[in-house]
């Protein structure tokens, strides 16, 4: 029941917003800018995770809530909308990475004692049921990252790199760590010093459609050991090494109706990856 609107945040050292473990969220028409990091939203962090008996040891109170893992929400309905976000500056506190938004699962495949907490049970803590749309985003990293998520959409959003040239490479859209998409679609993506779509460690979209791609420095769409369904109807222009790229054990259902211009090779499918192309 957490919502964030019509809010204006200026030059806040680490993430404008930031949350952990929250649901039925609605974070939408917000202004950011000055901060290196716009909204980030965790299942597990790092740090301060403490299992129930803990709490309840420390507050001298009973809890019947298990310590063992619970399989969370399918649906925890996340809308992230109509934000403006301008991320400038590095953060102090941590080795994070700058991004417009963050979204992102942790699947612990042992038991792990978190930093200053308690010992939490293995499992997959991911996240479901999140919408990201209409926003627009200045990043001096990733436009957006998305870590083990499922149930989600992206559409409708502005991104534009403003960072500086750096060996590290950003993306305007990243799936990794076995994330699911249903639609990645009529995202407009450019400058970005990597790729403008990307898909990595198992990761899935469903349809990715739509989308206006440009002046990015190495793929209009690369699809890496992951898998994506339809590949439609998306205008690429100007990435210097591929406009799309499918490597490394990749499947793609299909490649079609995409215009593809000015990239240095229009359409690649690595001999270990499958991907049907036709009429682009």
């Amino acid at each position: 029941g957490i919502t964030i609107k019509n809010t204006t945040f200026r030059n806040i050292g680490s993430a404008a917003i930031q949350g952990q473990n929250w649901l039925n969220v609605d974070i939408s028409d917000n202004q950011i800018s000055g901060c290196p990091r716009g909204i980030a939203l965790y299942a597990l962090g790092n740090s301060g995770n403490y299992i129930p008996s803990d709490i309840a040891f420390e507050d001298g109170v009973a809890t019947d809530l298990p310590d063992t893992y619970i399989k969370p929400d399918e649906e925890q309905k996340i809308k992230i909308y109509k934000n403006t976000i301008i991320c400038q500056g590095k953060d102090p506190y941590a080795s994070y990475d700058p991004v417009g938004i963050y979204v992102g699962g942790l699947k612990l495949t042992e038991n792990t004692k978190s930093t200053n907490g308690s010992v939490i049970s293995k499992g997959n803590y991911y996240m479901s049921g999140i919408s990201i749309k209409n926003n627009t985003i200045q990043s001096l990293g990733n436009g957006m990252r998305l870590e083990n998520v499922r149930k989600t959409i992206v559409t409708d959003n502005s991104m534009k790199f403003v960072g500086k040239k750096s060996s590290k490479e950003f993306h305007g859209i990243q799936l990794r760590l076995e994330s699911q998409c249903t639609d990645i679609k009529n995202n407009k993506i450019t400058g970005y010093n990597a790729n403008g779509i990307y898909l990595n460690t198992k990761s899935y979209a469903q349809t990715i459609s739509g989308n206006k791609i440009s002046k990015v420095n190495k793929y209009g769409i690369g699809i890496e050991n992951a898998k994506a369904g339809k590949i439609v109807k998306n205008t690429i222009r100007s990435a210097k090494r591929y406009g799309v790229n499918v490597i490394e054990h990749a499947v793609v259902s299909s490649i079609s109706g995409n215009k593809i211009g000015k990239c240095g090779e229009k359409i690649h499918v690595s001999k270990n990856s499958k991907a049907k192309s036709v009429k682009n």
